[in-house]
């Protein structure tokens, strides 16, 4: 059984979180179609499609409730840093 919301409901619509997604399935998309891309950054990096998948989906079922709490910035700003610690790539980040 595969999650496909959460039941705590949230007041604005999670933009940051959106938006993150959507750069994920850019880079993901670009790396797919021309190959793999040494310029991807490490938080977009993904491992194939069930990492990718997998990952899309916590960030859905998570990120909107982690950008109410403490905010867009600190939404993406935790991402990023997530993402760019050593070995942990896009799925540090999230």
């Amino acid at each position: 059984m595969i999650p496909l919301q959460d039941v705590i409901p949230t007041r604005q619509t999670p933009i940051a979180t959106l938006a993150l997604i959507a750069l994920n399935l850019v880079f993901f998309l670009m790396a797919f179609a021309i190959g793999p891309i040494a310029a991807v950054p490490a938080p977009f990096a993904h491992g194939g499609i069930s990492p990718f998948v997998i990952g899309m989906l916590l960030l859905w079922l998570f990120g909107d409730n982690v950008e109410a709490r403490l905010g867009r910035l600190t939404l993406v700003l935790l991402y990023l840093v997530g993402g760019w610690i050593p070995a942990l790539g896009a799925t540090g980040a999230i």
